[in-house]
């Protein structure tokens, strides 16, 4: 198959990959509202929040492993450069998109880790 024909992409595997990097995007842009550890805000802080973090942060980094298998294993590399790069445009509107009380406190936190862990997942299982 060569990466220009445009018949053989599977276009459904292509907006996976583009919603997964913008899952990722987001969350890196999330994740960097907690940092550095000592600035955190109330909101931010509880018994809780380190682990949570910690395992936001290691969601992401299966994300971004997975993400890679399956783009190098299952895409065409020209749809991924395109449909990763769409997905890393899109990231930071996602994030903008959730409410404040969300995106600045451990509920955004959460989702975020579901979400990165879960596509993750998914991304694994399909290659």
């Amino acid at each position: 198959m060569k990466a220009t024909d445009l018949a053989a992409w599977d276009f459904g595997q292509l907006a996976l990959f583009a919603a997964a990097t913008a899952a990722g995007a987001a969350a890196v842009v999330l994740l960097g509202g907690f940092l550095p550890l000592s600035a955190r805000e109330p909101g931010q802080r509880g018994p809780l929040a380190g682990a949570l973090l910690a395992a936001a942060t290691a969601a992401l980094a299966l994300l971004v492993y997975a993400g890679l298998h399956f783009a190098v294993l299952a895409l065409p590399g020209l749809g991924a450069v395109i449909a990763g790069g769409l997905g890393v445009l899109a990231g930071p509107l996602l994030f903008q998109a959730l409410p404040p009380r969300q995106r600045d406190r451990w509920p955004g936190l959460a989702a975020a880790a579901l979400l990165c862990g879960g596509l993750a997942l998914l991304l694994l299982h399909l290659v």
